[in-house]
């Protein structure tokens, strides 16, 4: 009896939901990303296409954007060129370090302790002779790190504070009725009230 009762919630239920839903109908200038089976194909949305939905509102934002335009098309191009203009550096600082390194191998295949000194201190001396000349790139290369680091953060925040004002009105324009909710709630007490009428018997 009682699967019965279950069951003739549930199909109410389930019933009232079916005919009252509607597919909500997004104002004209809703963007893109916010409206149902949505599907960008701006060339910035391209970046963001496996992402969140902040990422694509942002991207569908900054394409008709031309300040936000330029400024995607500079942090694609600086990203692009970054590690090519570091290449060079990268390159000769890693084979400096391989030779430094591989003359521990040649140090130990030296017995006498007199000539494996003098090794030692032609070694260090020249490791930190190396050190010293490449301070000025090391701090560069950090400098670099921190504004990337930065520049991230500002970014992120940018998508924040562009795509807030967008979802808020989003939010004015499309909120759905509560009448659907409220019908089924008024049907599912009927239901109940019959039910429990029933039990009391």
């Amino acid at each position: 009896m009682r699967t019965l009762f279950t069951l003739l919630i549930l199909s109410t239920i389930f019933f009232s939901c079916h005919n009252d839903h509607r597919e909500p109908q997004p104002t004209p200038d809703t963007p893109k990303a916010l409206q149902p089976a949505h599907s960008t194909s701006s060339s910035l949305s391209k970046r963001y296409e496996s992402s969140d939905l902040v990422n694509e509102l942002y991207a569908e934002l900054a394409a008709k954007d031309p300040a936000l335009k330029e400024l995607e098309k500079q942090i694609d191009d600086f990203y692009g060129s970054d590690a090519d203009s570091l290449a060079d550096f990268s390159s000769f600082d890693q084979r400096n370090n391989d030779y430094y390194n591989t003359t521990t191998g040649h140090y130990r295949l030296v017995q006498d302790s007199s000539i494996r000194q003098r090794m030692t201190a032609l070694i260090s001396a020249s490791q930190s002779e190396y050190n010293k000349r490449i301070l000025v790139f090391k701090a560069l290369i950090t400098q670099i790190g921190q504004k990337k680091t930065n520049l991230n953060d500002l970014h992120e925040l940018l998508k924040i504070v562009k795509t807030l004002p967008a979802i808020n009105k989003y939010q004015l324009d499309n909120e759905p009725s509560s009448k659907p909710a409220e019908q089924v709630l008024q049907e599912l007490n009927k239901i109940v009230l019959k039910t429990e009428a029933i039990v009391n018997k």
